[in-house]
């Protein structure tokens, strides 16, 4: 790229972490969907600068780390309707935003949404009412998936069944990692004799109906949205898989402690250069043997602004699976944006081994660690022992762990590997007493060497000893 790119022109970073660098040293990672203008270019290397908070970087970047910035006319911006954003609003999933919550985490109000749910009604008949054009059928459609859904709420709310449950599990049931046994929703209505798990069976049906309208809303943006981008992305694209680094491929739905609990996580970033207004976002998610669609919405959408969402496993239904935004093994991912200020198709993401190895060194430094060094006395000896522990990551399948510590000015180093280690886990080290002294460490330190497949990620963690 360094060739066609000439100095003053604007590029993207499209790798997750870019290294600045001044010959052999590392100034600082520039992160995926960062605008940067070129200074000047050598060989396969462009000189730029990167600013963070009051401080500015400058040095040197690997051409084939950036992409031109996109080029769209700005000059002929689209307009999507109030209509419009009142129906995308209603129907788009997952959320995409800063920082979106867990669903198996959310407390709910259960009266607060019941609250909500009949607010949006509202305002879908109002919509439906008024709308003259081709959104008044999808309009129509919307507007009676969700009364259906709240229908299925108050007939689950009333159910004899429901007051028996646990009071953590109310108003989270739809979110339950349990399947479903053996139900099948074959029409919409209400039988007197129910069971808690049909009504049940029939919400997470309704919810993939809304998923369904939201593809519809998807091709309508295509036919309104602005102009085509040019050249270069909108967005910067950035998927991890976080049970692949915890050793599983892809957890058996039905063996899984919570599908809810370390979804995939998608990021887009906002490269355009422009704030983007009544932006619908299409994801294309193709793994090993299945693909998904998802379709998000974003009202204001900042330049330079990263936005995630949560990909979950799904809930098994019977034969079939739902709420499943993600799939087995994700070669790749195809996302299209409509705004009112540009639009672009198929805007390809490879998920190779470079990608998974930048996720892997985010996913390992996402840990948090505690360590503590506390006396021992047992019936092997007497000493200092080295609790290491984590949070915040979930599962390291292998791990070695080098643990130091210093005594009388002189350091002592010693190794452990933990294998399968889950977060809260303590792995200890122990070291004996020198010549039967009991002499308190006044520092130590740990190097952790995290593994996945050929790739060793090592953080260095040190602590003084009050």
């Amino acid at each position: 790229m360094g060739g066609h790119v000439r100095p003053g022109e604007t590029c993207v970073v499209v790798v997750k972490q870019a290294p600045l660098q001044k010959g052999d040293q590392l100034v600082v990672r520039v992160p995926k969907g960062t605008r940067l203008t070129v200074q000047r270019t050598r060989d396969e290397w462009v000189r730029t600068t990167y600013r963070v908070g009051d401080t500015t970087h400058e040095g040197w970047i690997e051409a084939a780390f950036l992409a031109p910035a996109p080029k769209f006319d700005p000059s002929r911006p689209a307009k999507f309707s109030d209509a419009y954003d009142r129906l995308a609003r209603a129907v788009a999933m997952p959320e995409l935003g800063p920082n979106p919550e867990l669903l198996g985490r959310m407390k709910n109000d259960p009266v607060k949404g019941l609250a909500d749910l009949k607010g949006l009604i509202a305002e879908l008949k109002a919509v439906a009412g008024a709308e003259t054009g081709d959104l008044k059928p999808l309009a129509k459609d919307i507007l009676e998936e969700f009364e259906w859904f709240a229908k299925m709420n108050r007939a689950v709310l009333k159910h004899p069944d429901y007051a028996g449950l646990p009071r953590d599990s109310e108003g989270g049931f739809v979110f339950s990692a349990r399947p479903v046994p053996q139900v099948a929703v074959e029409q919409k209505e209400v039988k007197p004799d129910e069971s808690l798990n049909a009504l049940r069976a029939k919400v997470l049906h309704s919810i993939e109906e809304l998923r369904t309208l939201a593809l519809r809303v998807a091709d309508v943006a295509r036919k309104t949205g602005g102009p085509r981008v040019e050249r270069g992305q909108a967005l910067a694209v950035d998927f991890v898989e976080p049970y692949v680094f915890e050793g599983m491929a892809y957890y058996d739905l039905f063996g899984a402690r919570d599908p809810f609990d370390n979804p995939d996580r998608l990021r887009l970033t906002n490269a355009a250069g422009v704030e983007l207004t009544h932006c619908t976002v299409l994801v294309k998610v193709i793994g090993e043997t299945e693909t998904r669609h998802n379709v998000h919405y974003v009202p204001k959408w900042a330049a330079g602004q990263t936005l995630m969402a949560h990909y979950y496993a799904g809930i098994p239904m019977g034969q079939k699976t739902v709420m499943r935004f993600s799939c087995r093994a994700v070669k790749r991912l195809e996302v299209s944006v409509w705004a009112d200020q540009l639009s672009q198709e198929g805007i390809r993401y490879e998920y190779d081994s470079r990608e998974k190895e930048f996720a892997f060194r985010e996913y390992v430094d996402r840990a948090q660690f505690v360590a503590g060094c506390e006396r021992y006395d047992g019936l092997l000896g007497r000493g200092y022992r080295v609790d290491v522990s984590f949070k915040e990551a979930m599962y390291f399948p292998t791990a070695k762990l080098t643990v130091r510590v210093k005594r009388d000015g002189e350091w002592t180093e010693r190794a452990v590997t933990a294998t399968r280690w889950r977060a809260g886990a303590v792995e200890s080290v122990d070291f004996a007493d020198v010549d039967g002294k009991d002499v308190k460490p006044s520092e130590y330190e740990v190097v952790l060497e995290a593994t996945y497949h050929d790739w060793v990620h090592r953080r260095h963690l040190s602590w003084k000893n009050e």
